[in-house]
């Protein structure tokens, strides 16, 4: 007898059906995911998303550092900088205000605040450095001169520009047991008996104009204190710690004041000498100060340097080989080569110094030349007749360029805008070979290439 006809499927095995009717589900489940978490309009993303990089990670960058001089014989030369290159050293503590790199310049802005600020913006220039000597401003205690220190803070604060004040020098009363000298004839080149008085009058500074409206951004505290020109005590030694103690009682002073202001340690010079007593080598003067906790009494590291006749990208190792060698008249960084004729030695070998945990502030630099000065350059000051005006203009610019390239300097200052014409004595050649202005306030080539030199 034959049976019934079976179904397609009852002849399929038990196995086969159980698996076909598994993936069903799991096609199912995907479906019905899909129209849960699809993106709107039903596109898919196609790329996956970018990481995020951190501006801090972005701006930690140094250029490789020289090597150092080796004793009994010449330095290894160490590979040429590559600005923006990555470097191992520790990114530096931002700064208290919002400043990714500042384009400053010094002026004599009390004889002329209105010139002084005029030209600062025709610059493009966002800071303007004025110095401010309290020795002379208060030569009487509690007779302060106010005057020339008010106009140009308010001329600069409403023309927006930020505001650095290199406060130096103390009242002779401060300091009964150093009188006046050669140097000094005011004798007030030296430090207060009692630091607090100093740290007093800083904080005096930064009150009265916050309180006014005209709030200043930045504060030096004292300037190129590893020379016994500019720190004076008796009996005579420059005194890194002592100069710390100084500044941390300041740094409380300001901060308790305006958190946002920038406190820049003092300046030293890069002297190529070191007795300890009238002079010390600038980078081990900074070893001092880091010894004695500059890192914790500072926001930046103020450092100096004025060019001499080699550009700003030569390493001191390198400058017998470089091409002004052979026509310089002013032999020293040729001849003698020490790291304190090299700019870019200077600042790179600083900031090793601190470790990068601090970003630099240069507060003096710049290039000199004493074409068309017909009054005779001071001794000591030759190497301004090796630069042209051109070569001034062209290293001023490259310094500028190279710097917000490097990435641990934060503000530079250009020394100087005006002191060639606004001064008691035009013939100070010091002052007037580093000048953007002639006598006539004219505009030197310089101060035009500084003008067109992008600053973004």
């Amino acid at each position: 007898m034959k049976l019934p006809s079976e179904s397609r499927l009852s002849r399929i095995p038990t196995p086969v059906l159980v698996g076909v009717w598994l993936l069903a589900l799991v096609v199912a489940a995907a479906c019905l995911i899909y129209a849960l978490l699809a993106p709107s309009g039903g596109e898919v993303a196609s790329a996956k998303a970018t990481p995020t990089i951190s501006k801090t990670a972005q701006a930690a960058r140094t250029p490789t550092k020289p090597a150092p001089a080796q004793s009994g014989g010449a330095a290894t030369p160490a590979p040429t900088a590559k600005p923006g290159a990555a470097s191992s050293a520790a990114t530096p503590t931002t700064l208290p205000i919002n400043e990714k790199f500042g384009y400053g310049i010094q002026v004599n802005g009390m004889d002329d605040p209105d010139g002084s600020v005029g030209m600062t913006k025709k610059l493009g220039m966002t800071w303007i450095k004025q110095q401010v000597a309290w020795g002379s401003l208060e030569y009487e205690k509690g007779n302060m001169d106010w005057s020339g220190l008010d106009r140009i803070v308010r001329k600069a604060s409403k023309a927006d520009l930020k505001i650095m004040l290199s406060i130096v020098t103390a009242p002779t009363w401060s300091h009964p047991g150093v009188g006046p000298n050669e140097d000094d004839k005011n004798g007030i080149k030296a430090p207060p008996d009692d630091l607090n008085l100093y740290a007093n009058f800083v904080g005096q500074v930064v009150e009265r104009y916050k309180s006014q409206g005209y709030p200043v951004h930045a504060v030096e505290v004292w300037n190129e204190q590893n020379l016994d020109r500019e720190w004076r005590v008796n009996p005579q030694k420059i005194d890194a710690a002592r100069y710390v103690q100084m500044l941390n009682l300041t740094y409380k002073k300001v901060k308790a004041i305006d958190p946002n202001m920038v406190v820049i340690s003092g300046a030293p010079s890069p002297t190529g000498m070191d007795n300890g007593v009238n002079y010390v080598d600038d980078f081990k003067y900074i070893e001092q100060m880091v010894n004695a906790g500059l890192l914790s009494s500072a926001d930046c590291i103020g450092i100096h340097h004025n060019g001499y006749n080699i550009p700003p990208d030569v390493l001191y190792q390198d400058a017998p080989r470089h091409p002004k060698a052979a026509t310089a008249g002013y032999r020293g960084p040729f001849d003698n080569p020490d790291h304190s004729w090299s700019f870019r030695t200077t600042l790179e070998k600083s900031s090793q110094i601190v470790g990068g945990k601090k970003p630099l502030c240069i507060t003096e630099f710049g290039w000199p030349s004493s074409e068309g000065i017909t009054t005779p350059v001071r001794p000591g000051f030759e190497f301004s007749k090796d630069n042209t005006l051109q070569d001034q203009a062209n290293y001023i610019v490259q310094a500028f360029t190279l710097m917000k390239q490097w990435g641990f300097v934060k503000i530079a200052f250009l020394w100087n805008l005006n002191f060639f014409n606004v001064t008691d004595d035009p013939s100070t050649t010091d002052n007037a070979i580093y000048s953007l202005l002639n006598p006539e306030a004219r505009a030197r080539p310089a101060f035009d290439a500084l003008e067109k030199m992008p600053k973004p």
